[in-house]
C-alpha cells in the first residue's frame, strides 16, 4: 500500500506543482524542466506550439513573469476563499478553514515569504500536500505502517474537501486566460496529476 517509490513520485509532483502555481519562474527552474526529458513530455502545448521551452532559458522566464503578474495579479483570484466565500473575498484570518487545517497539522506558511496574503493560495495548498506525502513516506521508511495511513488518511480528505473542488474551479480559469502555452501546460497538469492522485488514493 505504501510504495516508496510510489510516494516519493508523488511527492515529487506536488513540489513541482506547487513550485509552478507559488510564483514566478525563474531561469533554473526552466533549465531544469529543459534537461529532463520526461517533465518536457508533460508540457503538450508548449510543443505543439512551436516548442516553446526550446527557448533560451532568461529569455522565457523574463517573459513568464510578466504572464504570472498579469494572470496570478490581475487576471484570476488564486485563492480558495475567493470561490467559497458568499462576497467573493479572500479570507485572510485565522478563521480561513484551510489555516484551520494547516493548524490542525502543524503546517507554519510564512505568508510574507511565500509572497501570498492567504495560506490558501493554490500553489500553497498543493505545498502542503508535498508536506503530507514527505511525512508519509518517512513514516513508510520508519516501518510505521499505522501511522502511515493516517497520513495518507488526511492527504485524501484535503484532497477531497479543499484541493480538488478549488482546483476544478481556477484551474480551468488558468488554462482559458492564459496566451503562453506554458500556463495552459501549468493547468492541464496540475488537474490531469490531482485527479489521478484522487483516483489512486481512492483505490
Amino acid at each position: 500500500m505504501h510504495n516508496i517509490d510510489q510516494i516519493k513520485l508523488r511527492e515529487f509532483y506536488y513540489t513541482l506543482i506547487s513550485r509552478l502555481l507559488i510564483a514566478e519562474i525563474d531561469k533554473e527552474t526552466i533549465e531544469a524542466l529543459q534537461n529532463d526529458d520526461t517533465l518536457r513530455s508533460l508540457f503538450v502545448y508548449s510543443k505543439e506550439m512551436g516548442d516553446y521551452l526550446s527557448n533560451d532559458a532568461a529569455k522565457i522566464a523574463e517573459e513568464l513573469a510578466s504572464h504570472y503578474v498579469d494572470l496570478f495579479l490581475i487576471k484570476l483570484v488564486p485563492y480558495e476563499s475567493f470561490y467559497t466565500s458568499e462576497d467573493q473575498m479572500i479570507n485572510s484570518g485565522s478563521e480561513n478553514p484551510v489555516q484551520i487545517y494547516y493548524k490542525k497539522y502543524g503546517f507554519d506558511v510564512e505568508l510574507d515569504k511565500a509572497r501570498v496574503v492567504s495560506g490558501d493560495h493554490i500553489g500553497v495548498e498543493f505545498e502542503f500536500l508535498m508536506n503530507l506525502i514527505k511525512n508519509e513516506r518517512e513514516a513508510a521508511n520508519e516501518g510505521q505502517k499505522e501511522y502511515a495511513q493516517t497520513i495518507r488518511n488526511i492527504e485524501k480528505d484535503f484532497i477531497k474537501t479543499h484541493l480538488l473542488p478549488f482546483a476544478m474551479m481556477f484551474l480551468p480559469a488558468l488554462l482559458d486566460a492564459s496566451k503562453t502555452p506554458f500556463y495552459k501546460d501549468v493547468a492541464e497538469i496540475a488537474l490531469e496529476f490531482l485527479l489521478s492522485d484522487l483516483e489512486e488514493l481512492n483505490a
